[in-house]
């Protein structure tokens, strides 16, 4: 999911889904030019931050220092079942004052990464 910070400062972002069962991971990478699936699956994308390992819910990740501009957030399914997630990304601004956040918003039927509102397929090796 392609957005645009208005700030310098720290990128928060906390998803939670319906099954407790799925793995969900979240990773953030800077720009719109999005990864490939070969690309995601070699580790080849330069991601910002992570989060990886078994999921607690909901599943939060922080990332300091950011510039303003455009990020892409992907959310990946790693379990065996189809899921929905409702995701909150915020933009704290230096030296603290919250600069921007995007309301909660709901992404319903995800197996894998999602990127501008569509799902692809991502292998876990």
């Amino acid at each position: 999911m392609p957005f645009t910070t208005t700030a310098t400062g720290t990128i928060g972002v906390t998803i939670d889904w319906t099954f407790a069962t799925n793995d969900i991971d979240i990773y953030l990478t800077r720009g719109t030019n999005l990864c490939s699936i070969d690309q995601f699956n070699n580790d080849e994308c330069q991601f910002l931050g992570r989060t990886t390992g078994v999921s607690t819910k909901p599943e939060t990740l922080s990332v300091s220092n950011l510039t303003a501009g455009p990020y892409t957030l992907y959310i990946v399914n790693w379990g065996s079942t189809d899921d929905s997630v409702g995701y909150q990304i915020t933009l704290t601004s230096l030296p603290g004052a919250a600069a921007s956040s995007m309301p909660s918003t709901s992404v319903g039927g995800i197996k894998a990464a999602l990127s501008a509102g569509s799902s692809r397929s991502v292998d876990r090796h």
